[in-house]
């Protein structure tokens, strides 16, 4: 016990003493916890299922001692959640708030440096409506999943401009809130899904379904649900298709986002930049990368809106042609796999799924295109790489291949 008053302080051990608790049973040892970094405690906290409170008591002491007491928040409501006796871990955040609060740290999401003014008030809406006290960085009142689905999407937009600390933060709000809106939000799946999905994955795609609008982590789920033995069931290719659907969508609004932003920070704060832009000076864009680049959005877009069938006469013909004019191509204004590929040799390696397959075409040609687009991201090296591998693990001939989906 005498290790233990280093780590938790007198207080926390009258605490201790008080529930009957030994550090004998910790999930990880004070030790241990001690020599992670910041965010691999915290990760192994929120990955655990623990019933020691000394273990997470110790893991909220290293993180609120590191400035991030919105992180220990979190820790702190996830042990409630497994139905731990948190008195200790109450006492540790009593003993140390002070002490965190006398250096300076903050509570709430934190506003980097050079953050643009929309990306700010935005963060500031999404705090609101997710019922985040200012003063204290704890959800005091019961959010909706509109809202956690919000949190989400702009956690995506911040990952994406270089923004991480603020990304993982204002994910750490969105997962508490998750947890309080789940309760009392009903089901977005159908009840014939539980006889052909595993019970722990099925609630992890309700809620993406409910509240993740990350595009990454929806297509993530979605590669789960193709890895089940069963994954051609009817009722899975279903789910399958509303994360990807999901995806899709999220990704445009990303992209009217990001572009709204840029246009705002050039009207406002033409010196601002965040910190993916400072890295280095834009090399100048040539008429076929641009092409490629307009002809992708629209694809994605109409994708997303109408999915397919119905997509397949809605995209812009003139921008399809217009990109194989430059990328020297037959101008049949059919977005096929060969146009594709040559988007993506023009730099644009997230790509929509194919629009049209040419006549006949059958899943060894699906398999034939993932193939060139994953030889393709070999050659170019991230970040195409991993855009690619994406591009090409989504692409399943959904525009029609006879045999059906690849």
């Amino acid at each position: 016990m005498a290790g233990m008053g280093l780590l938790l302080g007198a207080g926390a051990l009258a605490a201790l003493a008080a529930v009957g608790m030994s550090s004998k049973k910790s999930g990880a040892s004070n030790a241990a916890v001690d020599a992670m970094s910041t965010e691999q405690a915290y990760q192994a906290a929120m990955a655990s299922s623990s019933k020691d409170p000394i273990f997470y008591a110790g893991v909220v002491r290293k993180l609120i001692a590191a400035g991030r007491p919105d992180l220990a928040t979190g820790v702190y409501n996830y042990a409630k959640e497994l139905g731990i006796n948190t008195a200790v871990i109450e006492q540790v955040m009593s003993a140390t708030a002070a002490p965190a609060e006398a250096q300076g740290s903050s509570t709430g999401t934190p506003v980097e440096a050079g953050m643009p003014l929309a990306l700010k008030q935005q963060m500031a809406t999404i705090l609101g409506a997710l019922g985040v006290d200012p003063t204290t960085g704890i959800i005091t009142v019961t959010p909706d999943a509109e809202a956690v689905s919000a949190a989400t999407l702009l956690a995506a937009q911040l990952e994406a401009q270089g923004y991480t600390q603020a990304a993982t933060s204002l994910r750490v709000y969105a997962k508490q809130a998750a947890a309080l809106v789940a309760s009392s939000t009903p089901s977005a799946v159908t009840p014939s899904a539980q006889s052909v999905i595993p019970a722990s994955l099925l609630d992890t795609v309700n809620k993406a379904l409910q509240m993740e609008s990350d595009p990454r982590r929806l297509r993530a789920i979605a590669a789960q649900l193709r890895a089940l033995p069963n994954s051609s069931d009817p009722i899975i290719q279903m789910l399958i298709g509303q994360l990807e659907q999901k995806a899709s969508i999220a990704e445009s609004q990303l992209v009217v986002a990001a572009t709204t932003q840029e246009i705002d920070t050039i009207i406002n704060q033409p010196d601002a930049a965040s910190p993916a832009q400072s890295q280095a000076v834009a090399a100048p864009v040539s008429a076929k990368t641009a092409a490629a680049r307009a002809m992708v959005a629209n694809l994605k877009a109409v994708q997303s809106q109408y999915g397919f069938p119905g997509c397949k006469t809605k995209g812009d013909v003139s921008l399809i042609k217009a990109f194989q004019s430059a990328a020297g191509q037959n101008p049949d204004g059919k977005a096929g796999p060969g146009t594709l590929v040559e988007a993506a040799r023009a730099g644009v390696c997230d790509l929509p799924f194919v629009q049209q397959w040419p006549v006949g075409s059958s899943k060894q040609k699906v398999y034939t295109y993932r193939d060139a687009l994953r030889a393709m991201g070999a050659a170019l090296g991230e970040p195409c790489k991993s855009q690619l591998e994406a591009s090409a693990t989504r692409e399943r001939g959904q525009a029609g291949v006879s045999g059906g989906l690849a």
